[in-house]
């Protein structure tokens, strides 16, 4: 299937998320900060990136994902538990945006599923 990195510094969430999409037969790394996902992205890019906004600092998701949108080419899908944060519309105004979609966590297993599989469709369907 797709290898699939998940960048969260909630380990019972990257634990959690991980089960379920190897269960569904993806491969999956993980980094919890930001500085690692880099040094893991410069080794082996993924075909997916699930993203936590808030890390190291309140931010430090949607700058990561500003910072490797202009030298990767990989669709991200942000966590978060704060879907009303007023980031997001200025995020989502930002050219660099290769954010595909948002989920609020805990994300149930059913939807984190179907948002994985909608998303990596539609960079398939992009690479013909």
């Amino acid at each position: 299937m797709s290898k699939i990195m998940l960048v969260d510094d909630d380990l019972d969430i990257n634990e959690q998320n991980s089960l379920v999409l190897k269960a569904k037969g993806h491969e999956i790394s993980v980094a919890t900060t930001a500085e690692q996902a880099r040094a893991m992205l410069k080794k082996e890019v993924p075909d997916l990136i699930i993203l936590d906004v808030v890390m190291e600092t309140v931010r430090a998701g949607l700058e990561f994902a500003r910072d490797i949108s202009t030298e990767y080419s990989v669709p991200i899908v942000l966590l978060t538990s704060d879907m009303a944060n007023p980031d997001w519309q200025a995020m989502e105004s930002e050219t660099w945006n290769s954010v595909r979609s948002y989920l609020k966590k805990p994300v149930p297993p059913a939807e984190l599923c179907k948002t994985v599989e909608e998303v990596l469709a539609e960079r398939k369907a992009k690479k013909k």
